[in-house]
Formats: structure tokens, sequence, C-alpha cells
């Protein structure tokens, strides 16, 4: 659904809302006793369920694209006495006399106004609420989309990083500093075969503890599968794949992190799967910071997020299997990076001459302090060398796959450039 980013889960938002509206109908139900004023009050009555309606669909869509946060509360609404409430509420106002006299009235007579704005409107709009809440009720208790518990984890592992990680990585690191150099890494192994303990305990399916390799899919369900009062384990098995990651990479220790556990048995797809996420977990961050380095040569008219969104997307694409084989290895990382840069410099992305480019990132992919002189000038050739079209060819069909992204991509820009 478009916009859903939009989407208000706020379950103080939504409480007082509904709350406003009981109290809007009670009072017009006690206290209204001039059939005139009554169908005025149903008017509003009327405009206001249709405009809460409207919103609780715009959730029910949103549903079924993503879950709602906790923090956001909306899962733990009381749904029963929710229903409870306005149930009871409506059969006051079915009881009203004035209210069926107008809905009888409205059928027997044909009035235009009363059918335009008022008890009969309302006598339809408000069943309808009751559905649309109903329907999402069985969205939040019926979730098997493996790829929304993976969006759902990676949400949430977002946001506890933004709120609660960095006071939690500050005790871990001042751990860390109390030990000395020696022990540092014999310390971080250790937590890293605790943790990964802890989270085997957690759930078995959402660690696999020999190949070092935690699943979104599985770490999502399992934090979706805690309740209201289970706060406590929810932060926990966030802050057990944290620490792990944490750990695993002050002693440069690959972790494998796959979406969704592949189930068909098919060894071979399983395997091109965790190549891909393996290299979006490690390469694909460099390759996008050395192509990010070169935005002093682009193009006019080009915005940066290009140059993120060509190597995010490429492992998305068919050549995303030969691309990760290339980026996975220390021998082919450095070479395919230059390849892309090359091909975007020709497709006129960059202005710039091929050593003029790798000026700006030759020293995000190497490491300077362990080069001579004459090894980075070796080095800064071979790279330049690589950005030529007559090395174009680690990845078959790569050259085709950006030349065809680019264009797409200028057309689009034209195109928006015009709807403005």
């Amino acid at each position: 659904m478009k916009g859903s980013e939009q989407i208000e889960w706020s379950c103080d938002v939504l409480e007082k809302r509904l709350n406003g509206f009981v109290e809007l109908m009670t009072a017009c139900h006690r206290h209204v006793k001039n059939e005139s004023a009554f169908l005025y009050a149903c008017n509003a009555l009327y405009i206001e369920v249709n405009d809460i309606k409207e919103m609780f669909i715009s959730l029910e869509q949103a549903l079924k694209e993503k879950l709602p946060l906790r923090s956001d509360g909306f899962r733990f609404i009381d749904w029963k006495n929710l229903f409870s409430i306005l149930d009871s509420c409506y059969g006051c106002f079915r009881d009203n006399k004035v209210y069926m006299e107008a809905l009888e009235r409205s059928t027997e007579e044909k009035d235009e106004l009363l059918l335009k704005g008022n008890a009969m409107l309302f006598n339809v709009s408000f069943p309808q609420l009751m559905n649309v809440l109903i329907s999402i009720v069985k969205l939040l208790d019926d979730v098997d989309e493996p790829q929304l518990y993976v969006d759902y984890w990676r949400r949430e592992i977002e946001h506890y990083t933004l709120t609660e990680w960095t006071k939690q990585q500050e005790k871990i690191r001042h751990k860390i500093q109390s030990k000395t150099q020696l022990k540092r890494e014999e310390f971080c192994n250790k937590k890293i075969d605790e943790v990964t303990s802890l989270l085997k305990q957690m759930a078995e399916d959402c660690i696999n503890t020999k190949e070092l390799r935690i699943c979104e899919e599985a770490l999502g369900r399992l934090l979706w599968s805690y309740g209201k009062d289970e706060e406590e384990n929810f932060n926990k098995l966030l802050f057990n794949a944290n620490s792990l990651k944490y750990y695993c990479g002050l002693v440069n220790r690959s972790l494998t992190v796959i979406g969704v556990e592949n189930c068909n048995g098919d060894d071979d797809a399983r395997e091109r799967e965790l190549e891909i996420e393996k290299a979006r977990q490690g390469a694909l961050k460099v390759a996008i910071e050395a192509t990010l380095a070169c935005k002093e040569y682009l193009a006019a008219g080009l915005g940066e997020n290009l140059l993120t969104a060509v190597w995010n997307d490429i492992l998305d694409s068919d050549l995303a299997y030969d691309m990760a084989l290339k980026l996975n290895k220390s021998t082919g990382r450095n070479q395919i990076i230059c390849h892309v840069i090359g091909i975007l410099a020709m497709e006129g992305v960059f202005h710039a001459k091929n050593s003029e480019l790798v000026k700006c990132f030759f020293d995000v992919l190497l490491d300077l302090k362990k080069l001579s002189r004459k090894e980075k000038e070796k080095k800064k050739k071979t790279f330049g060398s690589n950005m030529t079209p007559s090395k174009l060819s680690a990845v078959s069909n790569v050259q085709n796959w950006v030349h065809t992204y680019i264009e797409q991509y200028r057309n689009n820009t034209a195109s928006e450039t015009r709807n403005t």
C-alpha cells in the first residue's frame, strides 16, 4: 500500500479517538431529546464513525504489508473490551425512541434529508466499522507470511538499536576494556558461545550454532509470539542478537544472516541465498561507500541515492548470486567494485577520468598503512585498469544490466520532473 509508512499505529491515539466517539454517542443518547437536534447529532456521529472506519481500513491494508512495532501498542489493544463497549453503546442507541422513530421515518417516508446524513447513514456505517475491527483482529492472530516476519524483525532490531542498544553496548565495551589485550579475543569468543547458546534455548530454529547463521524469519516469529506481559523476553532476544553481531565484529568472525529459511530441500537454492545474504551483510557496505566516495564527480541531475540504490538493486536482480560470489571473495571484491564504478562512468553517471575516480575511493578498499608507496601506485594502476571497457567481464551481463538500470533511472527522473 502506498504511503503505509505514514500509518499511525499508536495505541494511545487510536484509543483516544474511539473513546471520544463513545462519549459522543453516550451524550447523544442520554441528553438529546429534541428530534431535530438528535438528527443533527446523528449526522455528526455518521461523519465521525466514517472517519474512524476509514482510518481502520487503512490500518487493515497496512497489516497485510507490515506488522506494527511492539512499542506502538496496537497489537495489545484490549479488542474484546473495545467490542463490548461499542456494542453496548450501540445497543442503548437502538433502544432510543427518537433514533428508532427516525429510522422508521427514513424507511417509510423516503425523506431525502434523513437519508443524506443522519440516523439511517449512521445505522449503516456503524456495523461496517465493527466488521473492519473484527477483520483486523483476525489478521493480527493469523500472520503466516514469512517475509512479514523478516521485515518485522528488521524494523524491531532497528528500533532497539536506536533506542536501547547504545547504553547496552557501552556496558559491553567497558567489560572488554577491563581485559588485557591478549585476553580480549578469548573473552569475545566465549561470549559468542554463550549468546548463541542462549538464542538456541529461546528458539532452536533461529540459529545454527555450527555455521554461526541466524534466520530473520525465525527471529521475527519468536519476537511476534511474545505477549503483552513478555517484554523481558522480547528485549532479551533483541539484546542477544545485537550482542552476537557486536562480538563477532570485534573478532572478525563471520556471522551469516538469512531472511527466509529455505524449506523445499533445495540445497543449491539455499547456498545461493546464503551467498547473497553474506554479500549484503559484508561487502555491500564497502561497495556503496567506495561508490559514494566519487560523488563529487556525479553528473548534474542525478541524485546520490542512485549510488546506493544500484548496489542494493543488483543484489536483488538475476545477477545477485554471481555478484555475491565476487563480492564475498577478497580477490574478487575490489575488482567487481572497480568494474561497476567504471561502468557508471561509461554511462555518464560520473564525469571524471579513471585516475580521478580511483583517487576518490582508493583508501576505502585498502588499508593504506599496510602498503608502501610503490605498492600504492601499483594498486592504483590496477584499479584504473579494472575500470576500462576491456576488463568489464568479471560478471557476465553486468554492463548491460547497469546500462538498462541507469537508462530507467534517468527516464523515471525525467518523468517525475515533468509531473512536478
